[in-house]
C-alpha cells in the first residue's frame, strides 16, 4: 500500500495499472455535533441547568473547629478564624450533574467518530487515523463540526497528492 493507493504490476503490455480507491466522502452531509448530542440526550437524558454549588464556610483556629458561616469573610471576621474552609452542602448533586454531562460529552463523541469515519468507508483505518490527526491539528477551534469540515480539505489533499504521485509513476 502506498499513499492509501495499491500498485499493481504491469500487464501484459508493459502498462502500469493502478487501482484507486476513492477518498472522497459520501454525498449526504455528515450529522452536526449539536444533532448528535441531541440524540444522545433523548436516550440517556438532557443536562438541565447547571446545579448551582451551595457552600458553608468552615472557621478553624489552633485546630479546633470553631463553627460555620455563608461566606469567607463572614467566617474570618465572625470567628477570628486562622483557617477556613469551603464545604459544598449539595457535593453529591454537583456530583452527578458533572458525571451526567461527562456521559452525555463522552457518547456524543463516540457517535460524532463513527459518523465521521462512515463518511469515509473507502479509507483504511490508518489513512482515517492520519487524516483525521491532521485536520484536529489544523482545525484552530475545538469546534467538532469544524474538525469534520477540515477532513474533508485534508481528504482532499491526500487524494491530489496521489494522483501526482501515480502521474509521476507513469511517466
Amino acid at each position: 500500500m502506498v499513499g492509501g493507493i495499491t500498485l499493481e504490476a504491469q500487464n501484459s503490455i508493459g502498462t502500469v495499472m493502478f487501482k484507486t480507491i476513492k477518498l472522497t466522502p459520501k454525498e449526504e452531509a455528515m450529522k452536526t455535533w449539536q444533532k448528535i448530542k441531541d440524540e444522545v440526550q433523548a436516550e440517556i437524558g438532557i443536562i438541565g441547568a447547571p446545579v448551582k454549588a451551595e457552600c458553608m464556610w468552615r472557621a478553624y483556629r489552633n485546630g479546633q473547629f470553631l463553627g460555620t458561616a455563608s461566606s469567607r469573610t463572614e467566617a474570618m471576621q465572625k470567628f477570628n478564624a486562622e483557617l477556613v474552609e469551603r464545604v459544598f452542602i449539595n457535593g453529591d448533586e454537583i456530583d452527578a450533574y458533572a458525571a451526567h454531562c461527562r456521559r452525555v460529552y463522552t457518547e456524543t463523541k463516540k457517535r460524532w467518530e463513527q459518523a465521521l469515519r462512515d463518511d469515509y468507508p473507502h479509507l483504511s483505518e490508518e489513512m482515517f487515523n492520519l487524516c483525521l490527526l491532521r485536520a484536529n491539528e489544523w482545525t484552530e477551534s475545538f469546534d467538532y463540526d469544524e474538525v469534520a469540515d477540515t477532513m474533508k480539505d485534508v481528504v482532499s489533499f491526500v487524494q491530489a497528492a496521489i494522483n501526482l504521485y501515480k502521474q509521476e509513476q507513469v511517466k
